[in-house]
């Protein structure tokens, strides 16, 4: 279980720099601040700081990346095809054009069917 700290005027320097060694070390923070105005810069720096340690995270694990797209429960649409190979991908969309033609079965991840693809 994560452990909470608050960090009363933890958006100046010094409290800034407690509230980062905090989360580093796994804890969920809380900041307080006592100078109106700060706030703002503040949580633009953690957020920009938050990117940044993304960014790094995606490029330490751009070597093992899988070279065809996971399908999973997304929230935004992804075109299906990318999560196979291009001779599977035709067989399913064989498969679907010739038992639903109706397009009564329906995914998270539409499959076209062979008069929908467009060239």
């Amino acid at each position: 279980m994560k452990r909470i700290a608050l960090v009363t005027g933890g958006v100046g320097g010094i409290g800034t720099a407690v509230c980062r060694k905090l989360a580093a070390d796994g804890h969920f923070v809380i900041a307080n601040y006592a100078i109106a105005g700060t706030e703002d810069r503040w949580r633009t720096d953690m957020a920009a700081a938050g990117q940044r340690d993304a960014d790094a995270l995606v490029r330490a694990l751009a070597p093992f990346a899988a070279k065809q797209q996971y399908l999973s429960f997304i929230e935004h649409p992804t075109d299906a095809s990318t999560g196979y190979d291009p001779v599977t991908w035709g067989r399913l969309v064989a498969v679907k054009s010739a038992y639903d033609p109706d397009a009564v079965l329906v995914a998270n991840h539409p499959v076209r069917r062979t008069f929908e693809i467009e060239d």
